[in-house]
């Protein structure tokens, strides 16, 4: 399945989708169930990973409960957005690597991984669950 993410042009349209009302509507109520889980399962002494942060909807909810968040994400227009996000904001805890997850060699273990909305967009995702979550990335 191609991923249209990584089309040109395709982080901007993305964007202006998600300022539809319907669509904030619904990521409003996806977020506070999601603000309520981090803040649930996330502590400040956490090194965490965000696997396909995109523009960085969930990395600053992230961010703010961890000591620190790395937003992994493939598409490079989708890491320049989250990069101009974050210049633009206060949070000097997050970092951005541009990479496919399944090519990302990590020089550390993370305390936490997050997988929001991914899972639709792996063909592997058996595998993807293991090595995320029981493998090479979780401590």
């Amino acid at each position: 399945m191609p991923d249209i993410s990584l089309k040109r042009g395709a982080p901007n349209l993305y964007e202006s989708v998600l300022r539809l009302p319907v669509i904030r509507n619904i990521r409003r109520q996806e977020h506070e169930t999601l603000r309520r889980t981090i803040a649930e399962n996330l502590c400040s002494s956490d090194d965490a990973l965000e696997v396909g942060a995109g523009t960085g909807f969930y990395t600053f909810e992230i961010a703010s409960h961890v000591r620190s968040v790395v937003a992994l994400e493939r598409a490079r227009g989708m890491t320049r957005i989250l990069k101009q996000r974050i210049a633009a904001s206060s949070a000097q805890n997050i970092s951005v690597v541009e990479s496919d997850f399944f090519s990302y060699s990590p020089d550390r273990k993370f305390d936490a991984v997050a997988a929001i909305g991914v899972l639709d967009s792996i063909v592997e995702w058996g595998h993807f669950l293991t090595v995320a979550f029981c493998g090479r990335l979780a401590a």
